[in-house]
């Protein structure tokens, strides 16, 4: 894991010439701190500290391969001059038996769901302001209270921590999730609702994209065009019809569930290990003959 790794990754290299692969779940570090810094409706600095600056920076130039989730990721990469060859996209996957489909629920009121930490860094700042202009709309919150308060008004629920075998439970609750992400590489918690059949509005910053274009044509993935306050209500009353459409058993997969799984994730990357293998099993066949 890219920040954590590079004393091993350095004596790895060192004592074994090995050939070092990092998992870097967000977009390059120097991107991360702009994107973070300058988040709007933001009342405190949200920053990263210089030394993992550094050490994060010291790790991709060690890494032979950069491992990452997400297009958008990729290209945070390219922009500050990596050769694409060294980066490998390989989105995330979720473990299917854990979020099977659900029915449609019957909510009195819109239902939304958001997972994951409430922070400023996941556009909570702006559902707080949803949910105030709204009073007709329900959010379901699941996780902890990070930099961001939680909303006050009464269509706002938090169930805190649950275990992820039962997190389909919620899922099953809701109409729709919420991810208005400033940045994330790609968030596991789509893919799992869309596997529990729940469509969701997502940022372009989220790894969504990548979603769509694995599950191209569906209607469950609404990539948020631009990240404010009116584009999120419009993508959400956008999809809320969607959800409306929806009957019975919600199977937004159908045969492309499987491609959704860590199953899938992992057969992608044991054909890269093995397309890499191979590369440096006739490099050392060639040495040994030399010799």
């Amino acid at each position: 894991l890219s920040g954590l790794t590079l004393k091993t990754a350095q004596a790895a290299k060192s004592k074994y010439g090995a050939k070092v692969w990092i998992e870097r779940g967000s977009v390059h570090v120097v991107e991360q701190k702009r994107i973070l810094e300058s988040i709007l409706g933001s009342n405190l600095k949200i920053t990263i500290p210089a030394w993992a600056i550094e050490r994060e920076l010291e790790t991709y130039e060690l890494a032979d391969r950069i491992v990452v989730p997400s297009a958008h990721v990729a290209e945070s990469f390219y922009q500050q001059g990596f050769n694409p060859n060294k980066i490998f996209i390989n989105p995330y996957g979720v473990n299917l038996k854990d979020f099977p489909v659900t029915s449609k629920p019957k909510n009195s009121k819109p239902t939304l769901i958001f997972v994951g930490g409430w922070t400023f860094r996941k556009g909570c700042h702006l559902l707080s302001q949803i949910l105030a202009q709204d009073p007709e709309i329900q959010l379901i919150h699941v996780g902890s209270q990070g930099d961001c308060p939680f909303p006050t008004t009464p269509n706002f629920t938090t169930a805190g921590h649950i275990l992820q075998t039962q997190l389909f439970q919620l899922y099953a609750k809701a109409d729709i999730l919420l991810l208005p992400s400033f940045e994330e590489g790609m968030s596991l918690v789509m893919a799992q609702a869309l596997a529990s059949g729940v469509p969701i509005v997502v940022s372009p910053k989220s790894g969504g994209n990548d979603l769509l274009k694995i599950l191209s044509p569906t209607q469950a993935i609404k990539i948020i065009p631009e990240l404010n306050l009116e584009q999120l209500r419009k993508a959400i009353r956008e999809q809320l019809e969607f959800a409306s459409t929806q009957k019975g058993t919600r199977d937004l997969l159908g045969e492309k569930r499987e491609l959704l799984s860590w199953t899938h994730s992992a057969r992608n990357y044991l054909q890269k290990i093995e397309s890499e293998f191979q590369i440096a099993s006739t490099e050392y066949k060639e040495l040994g003959n030399s010799k």
